[in-house]
């Protein structure tokens, strides 16, 4: 966790604004349940001072009832609006299923203002680490171009990390374009071979072929 954080150059870890609870740090390497109200209370000294609370993640740190039965959130919603109404702000780290959607009941974004889905590009390989679009399902409080799916990737320069930030249609017009251009795909085998459909292909092959307008 020390190397990552270097990696990154998170400024917080010298000024004392991070402070993270390990597994190894507890005894019997046994993390508080924040299902249970014991959970919670052993949880409250190390969070007193704090103004965000990063869960990660959620299956590990709380366990309650069936993940499936929305009865098994109302503890940890509870716990949360409880720290909302006295000023804190709480990221829930979660899995997503074979499906691509959160595991368990869908109640856990009732009480939530912002649901980020993290998604691998469809000509995503292995060896290129972190790379992934995010796609904001719920957006309470903003809209509009501040809600648009973008794709993020880390790159690592003289073992410092830098986040490259880049525009899905852009990326997604280059896919389409080297598909049709390069591989010589019809555009029905590019919509099967991106997952969108073939009126997305042929609206974006057109695009491609308009002229380019210089913003100044």
């Amino acid at each position: 966790m020390q190397e990552r954080l270097k990696t990154l150059m998170v400024d917080s870890v010298e000024n004392g604004n991070l402070s993270i609870i390990t597994r190894d740090a507890q005894i019997n390497g046994i993390m508080p349940n924040l299902a249970t109200e014991e959970g919670q209370v052993a949880l409250e000294p190390h969070i007193e001072n704090a103004d965000v609370i990063i869960v990660d993640n959620l299956s590990t740190l709380t366990s309650h009832g069936k993940e499936n039965e929305a009865a098994s959130w109302d503890p940890i919603a509870n716990w949360a609006l409880r720290l909302r109404s006295i000023g804190k702000s709480i990221i829930f780290i979660h899995h997503a299923g074979k499906d691509n959607n959160q595991r368990g009941t869908s109640k856990k974004e009732d009480i939530l203002d912002t649901v980020i889905n993290l998604k691998h590009p469809t000509d995503y390989d292995s060896k290129q680490g972190a790379r992934f679009e995010i796609h904001f399902e719920k957006s309470r409080g903003f809209a509009g171009d501040e809600a648009e799916a973008f794709e993020v990737k880390l790159e690592l320069n003289d073992n410092k990390a830098n986040w490259v930030i880049s525009e899905l249609e852009d990326l997604e017009m280059k896919r389409v374009v080297e598909l049709s251009e390069i591989g010589g795909m019809t555009q029905r085998d590019i919509a099967n071979e991106l997952g969108i459909s073939l009126s997305s292909v042929n609206r974006i092959m057109k695009k491609s072929k308009e002229p380019k307008v210089k913003r100044t």
